[in-house]
């Protein structure tokens, strides 16, 4: 028989669809990029109101079981369109730009063979992806910028951490992040102080083992989960000792429960990595920070800062974060310079805070500021209040200017 075109390309047809069978069978609902000796990576042009794949090298599975091999440079190669055109007639301000399979479709390469057709497309981020799609790339309308890719935040789905270095940096980030509290806890050990200890101390043991050993192997929603057992067990720790108290809890709650979206996935982790790093900052007090001293009976409660005001995306180089009052009539002074606040510091609930985040739209690290308040009523001071709010520049959103 002459193996014709038609011929080959059904027996690679049937070898594809062999393996797609396999990884539906095994991966359990999940898609994203697969470790390979090529890492991901790609470079977008967005301009004239189109979006450019310029190159691509992806290795992935979908969530249909397709296999992308897609490895190019369109500057040097390339054999299918890679411009999509950016919807006009939409108010969507974010896009998913799409890797897409098209079924029993083959292009032709420039050195003579033929590969598995793909298509891009762009997604609204809250519309459902097909089956034999895969996310590659978040792209964002910046009111003063036009459109952007958003490089920062958005990390593609994952079959495992090892996929991708974003996601190896979170799992090496907390390994170190456990590591610290063991030794913290192992110094910290008194009589006395052990009932949280004994609940909390064993289960970060357990999962530094499962970071150390099959970490590599974790998938996001896996590592996602370690880290909500690490705060899960602070909270429940907490909760078994009546001697102890957390400020806001519920917050940690909220983050224990919160269900895994392969699109969030990576600022998801992020958060929770942050909460388990101010676990371990303030092991001494045994107490998250923002810490606020507990009621004093004859004295005015304390002023608070919300949960969500204690990180505060930034677009140009002030943020201000919203004090509360808990003692009606009083007033409220506070500090940004870790002094105690008296009656001379400023006043107000509105604090106001010179960030130092550079004029250009470049990303650049985070930023603590220690803010301590206190509340004065009728000449009698609350206990002082200590919080730390972390300050993130938005390029998304950043205009350099005060508004």
């Amino acid at each position: 028989m002459r193996l014709t075109d038609e011929v080959m390309r059904a027996s690679d047809q049937c070898f594809i669809d062999f393996v797609k069978n396999a990884f539906i069978q095994s991966s359990d609902g999940r898609f994203g990029l697969l470790p390979s000796s090529t890492p991901f990576e790609l470079s977008l042009d967005i301009s004239n109101g189109m979006v450019d794949v310029i190159s691509l090298s992806c290795t992935a599975v979908t969530s249909g079981g397709d296999l992308i091999e897609a490895h190019y440079n369109s500057i040097y190669n390339n054999s299918f369109d890679t411009r999509v055109q950016i919807p006009v007639d939409t108010d969507a301000k974010e896009y998913l730009l799409i890797i897409e399979v098209e079924a029993d479709k083959w292009s032709d390469t420039n050195d003579g063979y033929e590969e598995q057709a793909y298509s891009f497309k762009l997604v609204p981020v809250d519309m459902p992806i097909g089956t034999n799609s895969m996310p590659i790339a978040h792209i964002v309308d910046c009111e003063y910028g036009g459109w952007r890719i958003d490089d920062m935040d958005f990390v593609p789905p994952c079959f495992f951490v090892s996929a991708h270095p974003r996601f190896g940096e979170l799992l090496t980030e907390f390994y170190r992040t456990l590591s610290t509290i063991d030794h913290k806890i192992l110094g910290l050990l008194k009589p006395g102080n052990n009932t949280v200890f004994a609940v909390f101390w064993p289960i970060v043991q357990q999962l530094m083992i499962d970071v150390d050993k099959v970490g590599t192997s974790m998938s996001p929603a896996m590592l996602m989960a370690t880290v909500q057992k690490c705060i899960s067990a602070f909270v429940c720790a907490c909760d078994l000792d009546e001697n102890l108290s957390i400020e806001n809890a519920d917050s940690l709650r909220q983050y224990v429960v919160r269900p895994f979206n392969h699109k969030n996935a990576y600022t998801t982790i992020k958060d929770g990595l942050g909460i388990c790093f101010r676990i371990c900052e303030n092991m001494e007090n045994l107490q998250m920070v923002p810490s606020t001293s507990p009621a004093v009976p004859g004295l005015p409660l304390a002023p608070t800062i919300d949960s969500a005001q204690q990180t505060k995306r930034c677009s140009n180089k002030t943020a201000k974060i919203q004090l509360t009052n808990n003692a009606p009539g009083a007033t409220v002074y506070f500090t940004i310079d870790g002094s105690e606040p008296n009656e001379t510091s400023q006043q107000g609930l509105v604090v106001t805070v010179e960030n130092g985040f550079k004029k250009a739209r470049v990303k650049e690290p985070d930023k603590l500021v220690t803010i301590k308040a206190k509340a004065v009523l009728n000449g009698i001071s609350s206990p002082t209040s200590t919080f730390q709010v972390t300050l993130i520049k938005d390029i998304s959103i950043w205009t350099g200017f005060e508004i």
